[in-house]
């Protein structure tokens, strides 16, 4: 009876035996997940980084430029040279160079194609930055030929023009006053039943050239010579009212026209007023001139 309790205590601590060390094993494991998912740690993982450096596209280069002000008169003597200053701004990203950067007066069918100035170049060895300023000052010289005028200036950069343009309106010497009479050889005295030629010179002093055939100047009629009569019996005197210009040839402003015709003094004693006066077909323009002529014996 004695050796059958002492193998039931055996198997008894056994069992007992074995459950702890299950315990333990099942704490341990429990412990290493608990650490492994839970507790920080450190990887040893390998990352390869690709790089590629973009290299910005620099902005072009432009030019540009804004007129400020200007000290060009809007009236002028024909002829007469001027010393006038044009202030402007350089608005671009690019510097002015002084031997590719000038200013200059911009010709088109715009503008009248007269030339008032050359271009002008800066001072040597000046340079312009970008957004900062420069006054040109540039020699103009009035054309010889009274008129209304418009001009405009723009800069350049060798042959690219750029920027603002500077549009002016300039009147030279009398607009209305573009016809001299330099000529007329009609005597002051002239006797009866006589017969005689008569010469006519007149100097264009307009800005725009004179044309017998309307079509070579488009925007203009005929141009010729009207002759009036007081007393308006002219027809007695001579039967010429009107003198028409070669019509293979124009009259350039500054240029002269030279015209020949013949009178036939009447038979009776008496005295006429003769006026010469340039007409654009049935308009007369320019002032005109009138001759005295008596009729004697």
């Amino acid at each position: 009876m004695a050796l059958n309790e002492d193998k039931v205590k055996n198997e008894l601590y056994m069992l007992v035996g074995i459950f702890v060390v299950v315990i333990v094993i099942a704490i341990i494991a429990l412990t290493v997940i608990y650490i492994s998912m839970f507790s920080p740690h450190n990887t040893s993982t390998s990352t390869i980084i690709y790089t590629h450096t973009v290299t910005p596209t620099p902005a072009p280069l432009y030019y540009n430029s804004s007129f400020l002000n200007n000290t060009i008169p809007s009236s002028m003597k024909p002829g007469q040279k001027y010393t006038v200053t044009i202030l402007a701004r350089n608005t671009g990203n690019t510097s002015w160079l002084n031997n590719t950067t000038f200013i200059a007066q911009f010709i088109n069918s715009s503008f009248d194609n007269t030339i008032f100035s050359n271009q002008s170049a800066m001072g040597h060895g000046t340079t312009v930055k970008k957004n900062t300023n420069y006054t040109w000052t540039i020699t103009m010289i009035a054309p010889t030929w009274n008129g209304n005028y418009t001009i405009a200036f723009q800069m350049r950069n060798n042959t690219t023009w750029f920027g603002d343009m500077l549009i002016k309106n300039i009147t030279v010497g009398t607009p209305g006053a573009n016809v001299v009479f330099t000529s007329i050889t009609i005597p002051s005295s002239i006797k009866v039943n006589s017969k005689l030629n008569v010469t006519v010179i007149v100097e264009n002093m307009g800005k725009y050239p004179w044309y017998e055939n309307d079509s070579a100047q488009p925007g203009m009629d005929s141009i010729q010579l009207g002759i009036s009569y007081s007393p308006d019996d002219g027809s007695v005197f001579t039967q010429t009212t009107d003198l028409h210009m070669n019509p293979d040839s124009g009259v350039m402003p500054g240029q002269t026209c030279k015209w020949v015709y013949s009178i036939k003094t009447p038979s009776f004693l008496t005295q006429y007023n003769v006026t010469y006066q340039m007409m654009e077909g049935s308009n007369y323009f320019g002032a005109p001139v009138t001759k005295t002529v008596k009729i004697t014996n």
